[in-house]
Order: C-alpha cells, then structure tokens, then sequence
C-alpha cells in the first residue's frame, strides 16, 4: 500500500475518495490492461470463424484494433458508457476504427438486431457475475447473435490453480500462490505529461472459491517515477468467481452452443486439468 504519511494527503486531494467504481476506472483502464498475450490467437479466430466479431465487455478497447485489423465489422459492447468513450478515443487513430461500433449494454440481456460469425467473451469477463444464472444469461446472448455455425469464445482462469505458470497464462493482477491479505507492489506507469500511476493488491480468497481483489492506487506528479509528488490516491474492488470449465460447457450445451475444443494456453495447446488457462471454443448447433 501507499506509504501512511502519504495516504492522508493524498485522500483529502481527490473528491470522491475511498472505494471508486468501474466507471471512475475508465479514464486509466487502458494504462492498467494493456496485455496482448491473447491477440494472435483472437486473431486466427477471426479467420477461422468469419469477418464480423461481437465482443462483450469490450472495456476501454483492449482487443478492438486488433480485431478491426481483420474483421469487416466489430461491435464492441460495455456496461459503462465511460469505458466506451476511453475506447473511442484509444481508435481514434487507428487506420481501421471506421470498422468498430460501439454500443452501450449488459453482456446479460442485450439485443442487437444484427447476427455475427463470432462473439468474444475475453479474459476473465465471465468471472465477474457471481450467479450462475447470470453466466447462463451471457451464453444465451453469444447464442441469440451467432447464426448455426457461428462460433463463440470464453475465456476463463482457473481460480486458485498453484504454480508454477507460464508468461500470459495467470490474469496479471492475481498470483494463487501469494498468501491472502499481503499487500503486492505491481507496478508504476507513465500517465504522460510528467505524471505517474502506481498501483498495489491484496487478494482474499472466499470459502465458495472466489477471490476478491482490492487495487489501491496512487497518482503522482514529477519528472522521475521514483522522486514524484502524490497528488491523489484512491482504492477499488473486483470479485472473481471460480466457474468451470465443465460448468460452463454445461450452460452452452444448454443453449445450443457445442464445444469444440478447450485449450490451455493461446497457442491451441489442449486444456488439461489442473492449468490455469481455459479457453472455450463453441459453435452454435441451431437456431434458438
């Protein structure tokens, strides 16, 4: 965590203090979740399944240039309007961004009147509904907006898996074999214009297999990271839930969506039990 004698400032310098909440992340998410470990293999699914790409959430825009550099048409979907306009403005300069839609939606219950040859649920979205009826609910908006043979992925971490792990395969803010309630210094990173975003975590691991994770975080400003002004701090939470490969293969048969394949890394590799890495391949049987 922030050093003490500095937390106090900094908490009387930013107004909305405390616990902030996923919109107020949105004007940093893009410097939090830069990975591109899975862009390749997104990649090869566009090609395999098709030109037009449904990805919920879509976030600050982490995959979208990505998929826009293949894709004839990518719709990115987020519950956040603010994380909507931090992926708008990361397109911007892109030389394929006229072939992004953005909507404002819930993964859960949305409807768009339009059908595509792959939806993309990335790293760990799914994990973050704690019910099971609410990963029901995203697999049957993946299968209401694939045509029969359209294709779907779901990609999960298996919480809780020890080490080791291989580079990409464990989400970067989460380590099973740190013990709960030790605070983890991740990184500082440039805000540019001489300021400097630094973060640290705690996670607690809950008895149903879940985690909890609290981000604390603080803004500085000055030429060097290491010799930098606080001049805000703010803390914010997420909740991993534990579901299954089996669970929620489960739940896509259930809704007309066939596995085709689960792999454990990005490279195709098969998944085995025990890895930390599950992603799910599914294609839509009929229409639904």
């Amino acid at each position: 965590m922030p050093p003490s004698d500095a937390a106090g400032r900094e908490r009387t310098v930013r107004a909305s203090g405390g616990i902030v909440g996923y919109d107020d992340r949105a004007e940093y998410y893009a410097v939090e979740y830069r990975e591109d470990v899975d862009h390749g293999f997104l990649q090869g699914m566009v090609r395999a399944a098709g030109g037009s790409v449904l990805e919920m959430p879509c976030g600050a825009g982490r995959n979208l240039d990505c998929l826009a550099a293949l894709a004839n048409r990518v719709v990115g979907v987020d519950l956040e309007p603010a994380m909507l306009s931090a992926a708008r403005r990361r397109l911007a300069p892109a030389p394929d961004a006229g072939t992004v839609v953005l909507h404002a939606g819930d993964m859960r219950t949305l409807h768009l009147d339009e059908a595509f040859d792959l939806v993309i649920v990335p790293r760990e979205a799914i994990q973050l509904l704690d019910d099971d009826a609410d990963v029901r609910a995203t697999l049957a908006t993946g299968a209401r907006h694939l045509p029969p043979g359209g294709r779907m992925i779901v990609d999960l971490a298996m919480i809780g898996t020890p080490g080791p792990h291989a580079a990409g395969l464990t989400p970067d803010y989460y380590d099973p074999d740190i013990p709960d309630g030790v605070c983890v210094s991740e990184w500082t990173r440039s805000l540019g214009d001489r300021e400097w975003l630094t973060r640290w975590r705690v996670q607690q691991h809950d008895a149903d297999g879940g985690v909890r994770i609290t981000f604390h975080y603080r803004q500085s400003r000055g030429e060097r990271a290491g010799a930098a002004e606080p001049i805000a701090s703010w803390s914010s939470q997420i909740r991993l839930q534990n579901h299954d490969v089996e669970k929620v293969a489960g739940f896509a048969r259930a809704n007309h969506l066939s596995p085709l394949a689960v792999y454990g890394d990005y490279s195709g590799r098969p998944y085995r039990d025990g890895q930390i890495r599950a992603v799910l391949d599914l294609q839509k049987t009929n229409d639904v």
